[in-house]
């Protein structure tokens, strides 16, 4: 087994801003060397949307502190942890994760906050936001 990828781990958290709202937010928990061996994938849709998935499996060294709440990011893709296992005593973990292709990866360096949808009866609003740029987008149902 060669640990000859290279792979972070991201953690998120959830505070309240301004309005006290929940933020979910993603922060880098640790990068480390890795396996990584593709078990399959497929295409289907999601709402009205194509999105690829697929399972793939991580081998790290041990790391404490890794869970199933965490994602990983690989390349230009960010995979959902769907199950760990250890393997021997404390010497590696095994990592089964499912990659979709609509998450997006954050930049080196930032965190990425995602403001929480609200829906009221007569207007639907998402308001998304990055270090880098804000999107607003307002629709109102007749």
């Amino acid at each position: 087994m060669s640990l000859d990828r290279y792979i972070r781990f991201w953690q998120e958290s959830t505070t309240r801003n301004e309005y006290n709202e929940p933020v979910k937010t993603l922060s880098l928990f640790q990068g480390m060397r890795a396996s990584v061996n593709y078990k399959g994938g497929r295409e289907g849709y999601y709402g009205r949307q194509v999105v690829a998935t697929g399972d793939v499996f991580f081998t790290v060294r041990y790391f404490p502190g890794i869970n199933e709440r965490m994602f990983i990011e690989y390349g230009d893709r960010m995979y959902d942890i769907k199950h760990i296992e250890e393997i021997g005593r404390r010497q590696f973990l095994g990592i089964t994760a499912k990659m979709t292709d609509n998450m997006d990866v954050p930049e080196e360096n930032t965190t990425t906050t995602t403001y929480p949808i609200t829906t009221t009866e007569a207007i639907t609003t998402t308001t998304y936001t990055t270090t880098t740029e804000a999107v607003t987008t307002t629709t109102a149902r007749e």
